[in-house]
């Protein structure tokens, strides 16, 4: 019996030493990150990013390893990972986006790039190029049919919520007479939004005089049920030709042109921009360069908060 007691505790001791001795000579761990990702790697202020990487023990003991996230250089989060020899575990960490810019991210030997923007909220902005004086009230002189203008969107997005329109309606509420068609269209000039513009709320006038024009024309609004633009959008208004009665635009002259023109609806009922300016240059509004339609758009920019 006590024999084979003692030849246990033989057994146990070399087996001890022999454990010792590996331990002693096995190489020590060694780790490696790998493998980071940014998700998602643009942001707005206020929001989050998730950070994660890949950390391998390719040496040859069980170790302690300090994942640290550096966040534009400075240390934003630790982790102590606890790895066996060939063990691989993913390492978690979460940004805030406090101020806009594009910041280094790093564990270890990795890197990536974060970008953080500006939160976008929805402002009320008004788009117009006129100074809100008219010079004149003016109808599309034949071959032409309508009045064009171009709005640049402020923003990623643009809600149209109004439409305002400086006219008025000339020679009275006769029959040959028209309501004008307003239309929104998209930056590929699709017609994204159509509907009457009701003549009855501009100022009605049998005979209009050159004098006191600021007085005789009004602004109109007329809401529009939510569109979203992106990129640029035109406002067209459908008069037809001129024919003595009928709806008027009003314009100014206060800057450069860069946003009006004319459209003719062909036989096909497209409208298109008109090549040519109609208008005598014997009147101020025969240089189109110092000509702007009277239209403005209403809505909500998305816009840095």
């Amino acid at each position: 019996m006590m024999r084979n007691l003692l030849i246990m505790l033989i057994a146990t001791v070399l087996a001890s030493a022999a454990l010792i001795g590996c331990q002693a000579g096995a190489p020590p761990p060694k780790f490696e990150v790998s493998s980071l990702q940014i998700k998602p790697n643009q942001i707005n202020t206020g929001e989050t990013a998730t950070i994660t990487a890949v950390v391998t023990n390719t040496g040859g003991s069980a170790g302690l390893y300090n994942a640290v996230l550096l966040f534009d250089t400075v240390t934003t989060g630790t982790k102590g990972l606890q790895l066996g020899p060939g063990a691989s575990t993913t390492v978690t960490f979460q940004i805030t986006g406090k101020a806009p810019g594009t910041y280094p991210v790093e564990i270890g030997d990795t890197s990536g790039v974060l970008t953080v923007k500006p939160k976008l909220v929805a402002k009320p902005t008004e788009l117009k190029y006129d100074s809100g004086f008219p010079k004149d009230y003016l109808a599309p002189e034949k071959p032409t049919t309508g009045y064009l203008v171009s709005f640049d969107v402020p923003s990623t997005e643009f809600i149209i919520h109004t439409i305002r329109i400086m006219g008025l309606v000339y020679g009275g509420r006769g029959v040959l007479m028209q309501d004008p068609e307003l239309q929104i269209w998209d930056s590929s000039s699709k017609v994204i939004y159509s509907s009457v513009l009701d003549r009855k709320k501009f100022p009605q006038l049998s005979f209009l005089l050159s004098n006191d024009l600021e007085n005789k024309g009004g602004w109109v609004d007329t809401e529009i049920p939510y569109v979203k633009v992106s990129g640029e959008f035109f406002v067209h208004i459908y008069t037809g030709s001129n024919t003595g009665q009928g709806f008027r635009l009003g314009a100014d002259n206060s800057g450069p042109n860069t946003h009006s023109e004319l459209t003719i609806r062909n036989e096909k009922g497209v409208d298109i921009v008109a090549t040519t300016w109609p208008y005598p240059g014997s009147y101020w509004y025969g240089d189109k360069t110092y000509l702007n339609w009277m239209v403005r758009a209403i809505g909500d920019a998305m816009l840095p908060e």
